[in-house]
């Protein structure tokens, strides 16, 4: 039974190799290849042998090809897949240090840190498109350009302090372990990276941050704890939004001293204070809105003891 199955099998295997007959291989190599097979398939050694295996080679040379092919096509596609190296290159990290004295620093996003004394930040060479991410060691003071799409995050130990657009201090005191955090204009938000807690601060309110306990400190402590100095300079600066409709130059003052938490002094004001006006800034800076509004009295301004000073 094994062997007629197995001499038809020889006799299906003759007939392809008749059909595949080509002569243009020799004789000499067509029988030698023939007798390898038909010994490795265990056929009788009397079997006629053939003339051609040439066909078979060029099947074998087609799949050859068309391995090849479908390679190149997969490397292809997976490399023109993948990002560019503009698009998956991670920014680059900077890191600065102040020494004995403070430094100033100007961000891609035009955004100003002054880096006081004995203090670090990294910050990236470029900001992503979704966030402005920087790290601090020590204390700095922030004018943050506003952008409503990236917020701007400061990483301070376990404290993280997130913005949209405003000028605020962090005071690091390494002696008490004490942070304190004062915000002169816009609105930020203070939490935790386990989040336990979260606090919104309004201009010229105050924050401070046990980072032994890893808690804010209670509002006694915090009453005895002596508030930094608001630096009018930086205020001043900084760009903010606000729109007057029909209102007195005087009371055009004070709304900016609400929205800023810099405080002006407008007892030179005379009669002209009471002049109703209406205007409306976008991203504009303090400096250029005090100007405009002084303007309208023949006014003009001057720094004193932290405090803008309207006079003639």
């Amino acid at each position: 039974m094994e062997s007629d199955r197995k001499g038809s099998f020889e006799e299906k295997f003759n007939q392809h190799w008749d059909e595949s007959h080509d002569t243009e291989i020799e004789r000499g190599v067509s029988e030698k290849i023939y007798q390898a097979i038909s010994n490795e398939l265990d056929f009788s050694k009397n079997r006629r042998s053939k003339t051609s295996f040439k066909k078979r080679f060029q099947w074998l040379k087609y799949a050859a090809v068309l391995v090849i092919l479908v390679s190149i096509s997969t490397y292809y596609f997976v490399a023109n897949s993948e990002p560019t190296n503009s698009e998956s290159q991670v920014n680059e990290m900077r890191m600065v240090a102040s020494n004995e004295e403070s430094r100033l620093l100007v961000l891609e996003d035009d955004s100003s840190v002054e880096l006081h004394a004995n203090s670090e930040l990294t910050f990236p060479t470029t900001f992503g498109d979704s966030l402005r991410e920087v790290f601090l060691t020590g204390s700095a003071s922030f004018s943050v350009v506003a952008d409503k799409e990236r917020p701007f995050i400061v990483n301070q130990d376990e404290l993280i302090t997130e913005v949209l657009g405003t000028t605020f201090t962090i005071n690091d005191d390494s002696a008490s372990s004490i942070v304190k955090i004062d915000l002169y204009s816009g609105e930020i938000a203070i939490y935790d990276r386990k989040e336990t807690f979260r606090k919104l601060l309004l201009p010229g309110d105050s924050f401070l941050f046990d980072k032994i306990k890893k808690r804010e400190m209670i509002k006694d402590n915090q009453e005895s704890v002596k508030p930094l100095i608001v630096k009018v300079g930086d205020i001043i600066s900084n760009k903010i939004s606000i729109t007057f409709v029909n209102v007195k130059i005087r009371d055009a003052y004070q709304k900016i001293e609400e929205q800023t938490g810099l405080k002006i002094d407008c007892a030179g004001l005379g009669t002209e204070g009471d002049i109703f006006l209406s205007l409306e800034y976008e991203d504009e800076t303090v400096e250029k809105i005090l100007k405009d509004l002084n303007s309208f009295g023949n006014y003009s301004y001057y720094l004193q003891d932290n405090t803008v000073v309207i006079s003639r």
